[in-house]
């Protein structure tokens, strides 16, 4: 089925790795607003984390 699981916290932004049915995603949420982001790779990842305005 799914497995979520918590792999760091950085910028104010909790990294999680979502694995569905065999695919792997990576969850970023933002802490303080709990806005969600659902990307395949970390580079993705790592832009929504740089970014200042997101």
């Amino acid at each position: 089925m799914y497995n979520l699981t918590f792999l760091y916290e950085e910028n104010g932004f909790k990294i999680s790795k979502l694995e569905v049915f065999g695919y792997h995603y990576f969850v970023v949420q933002h802490s303080a607003t709990g806005r969600r982001f659902i990307r395949k790779t970390l580079a993705a990842v790592d832009a929504i984390v740089r970014q200042k305005d997101f």
